[in-house]
């Protein structure tokens, strides 16, 4: 669904599936996820920031649009300013799930930055959290979890505050482009929240899980060994 404002000549772009409702208006790239069960939303400050070596900080609203289009069940903004393009891809998995693909592109010659920050939020929930202690553990926020694909990106979450990032320890390659991906699921109830987040990760996985059944021939082996031993020894008195 798209709507048209005269005044602005902007556009919004809305998906949808079973718990999930994703918009993006492209007058202030304004994106907001939202859970359709429990009405809670996720609006983040800005889709993305990169922070340079020197500190310096290139948000979203320093790149211009140069291009929106939307498919079934995804939208896709081109950013474009002169050192770099970053093209972001809002999508809905699986019939009740939904992920933000990132790929960024150096321009002209490869280009140090020091963090790539992915979806900040402030003040969006309650009383977010980071559910458990290693990397890339996932974001509680209200009845939403978010989660990167790679394990090396890290997920922030302090008072109101939560945000994905990545340091960067090589430049970004104009022939080379670096990509990650969030993830967003939503649980019903506190005591749903494993349960949902499970289901996720098997939803995700390229087969579902099953266990592996194999032949372990240590014990055959072990035996014949013995046994081969034993007639060597018989054979040599």
């Amino acid at each position: 669904m798209m709507f048209m404002s005269n005044a602005v000549l902007a556009a919004q772009y809305q998906l949808e599936n079973t718990n999930l409702a994703v918009s993006f208006d492209d007058s202030g790239s304004a994106v907001v996820v939202k859970d359709r069960l429990s009405d809670h939303k996720l609006a983040p400050v800005e889709l993305f920031f990169l922070t340079l070596p020197d500190e310096k900080v290139i948000h979203t609203a320093d790149f211009k649009i140069k291009n929106v289009s939307k498919a079934a069940d995804a939208i896709q903004i081109d950013y474009e300013r002169d050192d770099f393009s970053v093209n972001v891809t809002l999508k809905l998995l699986k019939g009740k799930y939904a992920a933000v693909d990132y790929t960024l592109q150096a321009k002209g010659q490869p280009r140090d930055v020091a963090k790539i920050t992915f979806f900040p939020t402030k003040g969006q929930a309650q009383a977010p959290y980071v559910n458990g202690a290693i990397n890339s553990s996932p974001i509680v926020a209200d009845s939403f979890y978010m989660l990167p694909q790679k394990p090396i990106v890290n997920t922030y979450a302090y008072e109101t505050t939560t945000n994905l990032n990545v340091e960067l320890k090589t430049p970004i390659k104009t022939d080379a482009p670096v990509t990650y991906t969030v993830y967003f699921g939503t649980f019903e109830a506190t005591d749903q929240l494993r349960r949902s987040f499970n289901q996720f990760i098997n939803a995700m996985r390229p087969r579902p899980y099953q266990p592996y059944l194999h032949y372990n021939s240590w014990m055959d082996i072990g035996f014949l060994y013995a046994l081969h031993r034993e007639r060597r020894a018989d054979a040599h008195g």
